[in-house]
């Protein structure tokens, strides 16, 4: 958790995320961003876990389960009941309407244990509420802009209609 607090962006909280993910489970991993969901959108970010590695292509021949786990927030791919026979096993992080992306686990042809299970939910758990944090903190952000420029342009207007109507008074 303090990792992922001391992460200087977003983009970092997730690549320290996807390094945990490869070092506890021993499985590559593959983040796809939002934009990776649109037709000329980003790319794949591949973390290898030791000797095995996961082609970011493997996106174009699964596109349909990542897609399909974007837009029902649940799991899918290998060893789930939605696209068992894909390669990866696909999670989405999301908040409320929010989908910061899709994290992809190489299978290798096993399944989780139930000790795999656990850490996995709970490092994708943090990891989506640091997200949204950062994001609700942006949000936040953006409206004490807002609103300072708000008051700035009621002041300019305060002012300037003070300026004209002093000189028609006298």
């Amino acid at each position: 958790v303090g990792r992922l607090e001391r992460a200087a962006d977003s983009g970092e909280v997730v690549d320290v995320t996807c390094r945990q993910l490869v070092h506890l489970l021993d499985r590559a991993v593959l983040f796809l961003p939002p934009e990776a969901f649109l037709p000329a959108g980003g790319s794949a970010r591949v973390f290898p876990a030791a000797d095995r590695t996961v082609s970011p292509d493997i996106i174009d021949r699964e596109r349909e389960a990542v897609l399909w786990t974007c837009e029902n927030r649940h799991q899918s791919g290998a060893f789930t009941s939605h696209f068992p026979d894909h390669t990866c096993r696909y999670l989405c992080l999301f908040s409320g309407d929010t989908c910061f992306g899709v994290i992809g686990i190489s299978m290798d042809g096993r399944p989780f244990t139930d000790f795999e299970k656990t850490i996995l939910l709970s490092i994708v758990h943090e990891c989506t509420m640091t997200l949204d944090n950062r994001r609700m903190e942006q949000v936040r952000k953006e409206a004490e802009i807002r609103a300072e420029n708000e008051q700035l342009r009621a002041a300019l207007l305060r002012s300037l209609s003070h300026d004209l109507r002093t000189p028609l008074t006298s």
